[in-house]
């Protein structure tokens, strides 16, 4: 048909502009080599969680989380929230930041519509503790991963997690303080389960 677009999936754009800056000799073939050693199981890490982060989904995994910060909650807004911070924290270090923003948000709104609560808290919650607690594991943030063997050569023998555990622990606490400070009045009250 004329008119008609041909849409390319980004990751082959990707590869086809990889093979040009390697065959046009941009990029040395040992050192591209050497790169794709460094950043190929990175990757396939990546690939792989995202997979994992989608199969949670579709298995109904963050809104059975949902429910379960419901009825845990007890009608207690201020008491769903901590469960949202616990929900977001924990999804964030075990999954990824992405896999945080992208699933849990939606699921946050609803259950926020839901129980008649302002959303924005909610929102704002599960998105900035999808960037803070994404500091504790490599695994957590794609960053992270880049950024491991770098951290591992200044400190030798010492896992990441050893090292960032702290400074972790200190964001977390400051990003779920401020936000409990601005939202304080929104978390107030109680509603129907």
């Amino acid at each position: 048909m004329p008119g008609r677009r041909v849409r390319v999936p980004l990751w082959a754009a990707a590869v086809v502009l990889a093979v040009l800056v390697v065959v046009a000799g941009w990029l040395p073939l040992d050192a591209a080599g050497g790169l794709a050693g460094r950043v190929g199981p990175i990757l396939l890490f990546l690939v792989a969680i995202t997979v994992v982060a989608e199969m949670c989904a579709a298995a109904g995994l963050f809104d059975a989380a949902a429910s379960w910060a419901l009825r845990l909650a007890r009608g207690s807004r201020l008491r769903l929230w901590g469960l949202v911070v616990l929900l977001a924290t924990a999804c964030t270090v075990v999954l990824s930041l992405d896999t945080t923003a992208v699933l849990v948000t939606p699921v946050v709104l609803t259950i926020a519509r839901r129980t008649g609560s302002r959303p924005l808290p909610f929102a704002l919650t599960v998105l900035a503790l999808a960037n803070t607690a994404s500091l504790l594991l490599p695994v957590s943030n794609l960053t992270n991963l880049l950024a491991a063997h770098r951290l591992a050569g200044l400190q030798p023998g010492v896992p990441y997690a050893a090292t960032m555990w702290l400074p972790a622990l200190v964001v977390i606490a400051v990003t779920v303080g401020y936000l409990f400070v601005a939202h304080h009045r929104d978390l107030r009250g109680t509603f129907d389960a």
